[in-house]
């Protein structure tokens, strides 16, 4: 299993591929295939027929996974670059920090 120093809710910054520049929220991590999927960023459209009952058909627009190493937490001194994260584990607690300037991450 891999491990990750990004968690839900983090803001991130896409560095790599189509999409590269967008920013937006991760909703959701997929350890065992290493993605995220970022909220309002590589939306794809799916065409769905209307089915019996109260089901309605439409076209659809809902977000692909990214993979983890295109994507970075952005940097809150400076919004559109990234930096790493350091994790702090003394005092018996681990806290996350930004690694630019060791401020801890709230979330």
């Amino acid at each position: 299993m891999n491990k990750t120093k990004l968690k839900v809710g983090d803001k991130v910054l896409v560095r790599k591929g189509s999409q590269k520049g967008s920013t937006g929220i991760i909703e959701s991590i997929n350890l065992a295939r290493s993605t995220v999927v970022v909220k309002d960023v590589n939306l794809k459209k799916r065409h769905k027929k209307a089915t019996s009952g109260d089901q309605t058909g439409g076209v659809f627009e809902f977000a692909q996974p990214i993979s983890i190493a295109n994507v970075g937490i952005i940097n809150p001194a400076k919004p559109k670059q990234t930096t790493r994260i350091k994790i702090d584990a003394s005092k018996d607690t681990k806290k996350r920090l930004y690694a630019s300037n060791s401020k801890e991450i709230k979330g």
